[in-house]
């Protein structure tokens, strides 16, 4: 076969585009969740995720590099609880992060105790839509955006908390706050940002792509958002920003981009980067290395698989002390469970959750009231079979909710019911009742059927409910429970009403479900 040749100054033009093309490169994390080490997945992978292994990663990177990330540093582990999100920060100043954003859960110790974390942060820490509700000026702790030069290329990156928190924060920790709406604050801010000299103009957003879709990974490249996901969220915010945002990298709903979303409407590309730091977004910027133009990005996920990035020593032993203060008691043996527990079951014709049913059963046993209302994701892992202990609750129940004990009428009851029952799942788990429900085209309730503990509901008679405080102040689901009246705050925490019972407990079987059924 003749070889086929380049002339010479066709190669010398091809040479000298590629010396014109400056790279840089983001490493994109969100909803860390207080998983700071590597641990198992399963048997075949070996074990998984944690800022060990994000330092080597990003050690090996060979272009100029910044580390961001979309906010809920900590709340699901007992070292992130227990230091009340210090170690986050810890671990990313030790990786040299340069923003984040504020997630829902930055608010879970309150406000006092975030300003600390700030104070102690060295990276940016941004909320552009977090203002006081006293006179809408920006809270003092956050700034709305940043402008960071990595190898002479300016970028602005913006911040943006989930206008929901108010909401799916705990209300009295906000109440002073309001979270303006994403889109419009981005794109008021983004032409803001270019004017103070920016190259080009990032997001990073504590909010996801897919319409309340939680823990999915998808192939964005192979993705149409509905109607519905291209008017909230990430999506949204880039087509208001029409086009003066680069890049969107979101997160708050735990999904996945592998490849990235182009959204060709409005010219932005969209990361995810999932949950508990097993993935991390590898985006890839070029720009005009002559004029500073911005000229294109790229998406990667990457799995933090130890066995094939390793883990960095420095990091590791950091971390030590951290793990060493949590201390043996939280391997103590608390109960064993026959069967795995988890959360959800793909395509099952339910909406309950089996965790949750079991969770609610054993807060009924322990209160003795007669129904038990607690909010899906306000358990974040899944109970395995085999030896449970303290670790695995706090695990499961990480927040510091308490017991709310209250009255609702049959009438409340399933008014409650219409909020929270959704398409693919509950908004609510309980015990005490089973319903039978199906929804219209317009995905509302069109038929419910309730008995309370095998009697049909009574509309008129009050039934005594034992909560969570979280709901109990109207939270995500609870506008409702809220109405309730004799309200009673019993102070006992959730995660230890469930402990007590459990150490008297046989070994756990899995429940049976279908007590909130779709038909």
């Amino acid at each position: 076969m003749a070889k086929r040749f380049i002339p010479a100054f066709i190669f010398a033009l091809l040479l000298g585009a590629q010396a014109q093309a400056k790279v840089i490169v983001i490493y994109h994390t969100s909803d860390v969740h207080g998983r700071y080490a590597a641990r198992a997945v399963d048997k075949s992978t070996g074990t998984i995720g944690g800022f060990p292994a994000l330092s080597a990663l990003v050690k090996k990177e060979k272009n100029p590099y910044i580390l961001l990330d979309s906010g809920d540093w900590y709340q699901g582990t007992l070292e992130g609880n227990l230091t009340k999100g210090m170690a986050s920060v810890q671990m990313m100043n030790l990786l040299g992060y340069k923003a984040s954003a504020i997630g829902n859960h930055e608010y879970d110790f309150g406000e006092d105790n975030l300003k600390l974390l700030v104070s102690s942060a060295n990276f940016a820490v941004l909320g552009a839509n977090i203002k006081n509700k006293s006179d809408g000026s920006l809270v003092s702790y956050a700034k709305p955006y940043a402008i960071v030069d990595v190898d002479g290329i300016k970028i602005g990156i913006i911040g943006i908390a989930n206008a929901d928190t108010s909401h799916s924060a705990l209300p009295k920790y906000v109440e002073n706050l309001t979270f303006e709406n994403e889109a419009a604050t981005a794109a008021a801010l983004a032409p803001e940002v270019k004017k103070q000299g920016a190259n080009t103009v990032i997001a990073i957003v504590h909010d996801g792509s897919t319409g309340g879709q939680q823990d999915a990974r998808f192939d964005g490249a192979q993705w149409t958002p509905a109607e519905k996901e291209a008017t909230e969220g990430t999506v949204a915010i880039a087509r208001a920003a029409k086009g003066e945002l680069a890049v969107i990298l979101g997160g708050h709903s735990h999904v996945a981009i592998d490849n990235g979303y182009f959204d060709k409407q409005s010219g932005a590309l969209i990361a995810e980067s999932g949950y508990a730091l097993q993935l991390v977004s590898r985006v890839e910027m070029t720009f005009d290395d002559t004029t500073g133009k911005f000229t294109g990005a790229t998406d990667k996920l990457v799995d933090l698989r130890t066995s094939e990035i390793g883990e960095d020593t420095t990091v590791l032993d950091a971390l030590k002390p951290i793990e060493d203060s949590v201390g043996k008691t939280m391997n103590e043996l608390v109960a064993t469970a026959e069967a795995d527990i988890p959360r959800t079951i793909k395509g099952a014709d339910y909406s309950d959750s089996p965790l949750g049913d079991l969770v609610c059963d054993i807060i009924r046993r322990s209160i003795k009231t007669e129904i038990v209302l607690h909010n899906t994701f306000g358990m974040r892992a899944n109970l395995s079979k085999g030896p449970v202990t303290l670790r695995s609750i706090y695990e499961i129940l990480p927040f510091e909710n308490t017991v709310v004990t209250m009255e609702l009428s049959g009438a409340q009851l399933e008014e409650m019911l219409r909020d929270n029952l959704k398409s693919s799942h509950s908004v609510i788990q309980e015990s005490g009742m089973e319903v039978e429900y199906s929804l219209g085209d317009d995905g509302a309730v069109s038929s419910l059927k309730i008995k309370i503990n095998g009697k049909p509901l009574d509309k008129k008679q009050f039934y005594t409910v034992a909560t969570n405080n979280y709901l109990a102040q109207g939270g995500s689901g609870g506008r409702i429970i809220a109405q309730g009246r004799n309200i009673k705050d019993t102070g006992l925490a959730i995660r230890d009403a469930v402990l007590s019972e459990l150490k008297t407990m046989p070994p756990l079987k899995f429940p049976i479900t279908g007590r909130l059924k779709k038909i």
